[in-house]
């Protein structure tokens, strides 16, 4: 069963903000209203967040300096009738 979330007021929330973020870091969630409008979810990290985290900080993985697909100026082979095994056997054997 899913418990609600503790709504918090803009104005609160700006008034006792570290407060909120500790609570946040260890496991509570919170909803920031203004005017009973949910404006934001305040809450502890997802896990994949954290762990991708994780990898930038110990080195393993190198963010991208601008968003974008990493294949968004690769072009496709001109041959494309050719499976890609054959396609990559003739570039393999071009590199020897």
């Amino acid at each position: 069963m899913m418990t609600a979330m503790e709504r918090i007021a803009v104005e609160e929330l700006g008034d006792k903000l570290q407060s909120y973020l500790r609570k946040a870091a260890d496991g509570a969630s919170f909803e920031i209203v203004d005017q009973e409008r949910t404006l934001a979810v305040l809450g502890p990290p997802v896990e994949e967040q954290a762990a991708w985290r994780e990898l930038v900080e110990r080195g393993v993985v190198i963010p991208a300096e601008e968003p974008g697909l990493p294949l968004e100026s690769a072009s496709m082979p001109a041959d494309q009738s050719r499976p890609a095994s054959a396609l990559l056997e003739q570039l393999r054997g071009e590199r020897l």
